[in-house]
C-alpha cells in the first residue's frame, strides 16, 4: 500500500511536470518573442556601453588638454610674477638712488 501511494505520487509529479513544460521540443511564439526582446535589450546595452566608452575617451582627452592649459597658465603666472618682482626691485632701487 505504501509503495502504491509513492508510485501514485511520482506519477502525479511526472504528469504535472510534462504538462507544465509542454510536450514539444520547439519554442512557442511567446518564447521566441521573449528571446527576441532579450536579444534587442542586450544589443542596446552593448551599444550603450560602447557609447559610454567613447564618451569616457573623449572626456579623458579633454581633461588632458585642460590640464596642459592649466600648466601653461601657471607657468605664465610665475613668469609675470617674477617680472613684476624684478620691476618692483628695480623701481625701488631707482627711488632710493633719487632720494640721496
Amino acid at each position: 500500500m505504501k509503495r502504491t501511494g509513492l508510485l501514485g505520487l511520482l506519477l502525479v509529479f511526472v504528469v504535472a511536470l510534462v504538462m507544465g513544460t509542454g510536450c514539444t521540443k520547439y519554442a512557442s511564439d511567446e518564447d521566441l518573442q521573449m528571446l527576441e526582446e532579450q536579444r534587442n535589450a542586450a544589443l542596446s546595452a552593448e551599444q550603450s556601453l560602447e557609447d559610454c566608452g567613447d564618451e569616457t575617451s573623449r572626456l579623458e582627452r579633454l581633461k588632458a588638454e585642460k590640464q596642459a592649459e592649466l600648466q601653461e597658465a601657471r607657468a605664465e603666472k610665475q613668469m609675470v610674477k617674477r617680472q613684476l618682482d624684478e620691476k618692483s626691485s628695480k623701481d625701488a632701487m631707482e627711488f632710493d638712488g633719487e632720494g640721496k
